[in-house]
């Protein structure tokens, strides 16, 4: 990962590494130790206790709806937490063929095209960047700040832990305060490491689409080298630069499927409990809230945040889809009548990518 493509998951890792996710070869025993206890106390302890949370949630509209509208993205979350650890063989094959020859541009307009998906990430981790913490500064630095200023209550901000009694709950306030404040900012970095990778894994298949496609309709028999005279050295080599472009779908389609199998489950499971939230969320529009200035600007930012999750990885499978189609009719657009049956031949390929990728 020191150069190539994949350079630009290194932020990812860096949060991987810091979360307990992502032990290499560098990692040693201690590593391991603190990868088990920091799960288990982010991730499997708060899932738990939220669980009872919700089991113990005084059956009001009001009070659901905001003690169970971040409980299934922390479900999703898990999902996804189980995404890096276990799929961690395929996310790094994923990232050696990223920084393959073939992956990379060969000419100056194949080049453009792979470094401005480069700075199209980089945009994107930014953007995902500034609006997790906008979201984490609504949820809790807001109260933080009224708290000290206008001297009102503060409340835990995602739940109230119904099933320990009034006395307790006010006795350990601040150490459960703090559990969901550190809770919090895991949540927001683990949503950022693990959004931005499946997305931009999405994003980097849409761009060698791209680029193969800039291939197949720039392969004409005039752009081959002038100083080959005889037309049968220029049809070799035209068929020398078809080759180099089926391998390069090869590659790309084993890179799709290992999309597929890094991706498939964590997918599944964020569009399922991001429709749940959508539904749950919706309701407070049903019933007026005590709190309705703040809960309702939440709402209208948590439906938001929902809806890019569902949204985003849609958009770019339909791009990839889109894009992997395009192919046949780049393919089509080289000088292939008057070519060797060879070429005609190896050209049939490209109807298999009618059938979908993803």
């Amino acid at each position: 990962m020191e150069s190539g493509q994949s350079r630009v998951f290194k932020y990812n890792i860096f949060f991987w590494k810091c979360l307990g996710l992502w032990s290499d070869e560098t990692s040693g025993y201690y590593y391991k130790y603190y990868s088990v206890a920091f799960q288990t106390f982010y991730s499997g302890i708060f899932t738990f206790l939220y669980t009872l949370n919700f089991m113990f949630t005084p059956f009001d509209l009001e009070i659901v709806i905001s003690q169970s509208m971040f409980y299934f993205t922390q479900l999703a979350q898990i999902a996804k937490i189980a995404m890096i650890v276990l799929k961690r063989k395929y996310i790094l094959r994923a990232f050696n063929m990223l920084d393959c020859i073939e992956f990379q541009g060969v000419d100056i307009k194949t080049t453009e095209i792979v470094n401005k998906n480069k700075y199209s990430y980089t945009n994107y981790w930014k953007a995902c960047c500034v609006y997790y913490h906008i979201s984490c500064f609504s949820i809790i630095i807001l109260p933080i700040i009224k708290y000290f200023v206008r001297r009102t209550e503060l409340e835990l901000s995602l739940c109230q832990y119904y099933f320990l009694n009034d006395q307790t709950r006010v006795k350990y306030h601040g150490g459960l305060f703090f559990y969901q404040f550190t809770g919090l900012v895991v949540i927001i970095l683990s949503n950022i490491s693990t959004d931005t990778l499946i997305n931009v894994l999405l994003m980097m298949a849409i761009t060698q689409f791209r680029v193969l496609n800039c291939k197949l309709t720039n392969l004409r028999f005039s752009s081959l080298d002038e100083e080959l005279v005889t037309t049968v050295d220029k049809e070799v080599l035209y068929v020398e630069k078809l080759k180099i472009c089926l391998v390069h779908y090869d590659l790309l389609l084993k890179y799709c499927n290992i999309i597929q199998d890094v991706t498939s489950y964590a997918i599944f499971a964020q569009f399922g409990t991001a429709a749940v939230t959508l539904c749950i969320s919706m309701c407070t529009f049903l019933k007026p809230l005590t709190n309705n200035d703040f809960m309702t600007s939440l709402t209208y930012e948590y439906m938001t945040s929902m809806l890019l999750e569902v949204y985003l990885p849609a958009y770019y499978g339909a791009e990839l889809t889109n894009g992997s189609e395009k192919i046949v009719m780049a393919a089509y657009s080289s000088d292939w009548i008057p070519r060797w049956e060879s070429f005609k031949r190896s050209l049939l390929w490209s109807w298999s990518v009618r059938k979908g990728l993803l």
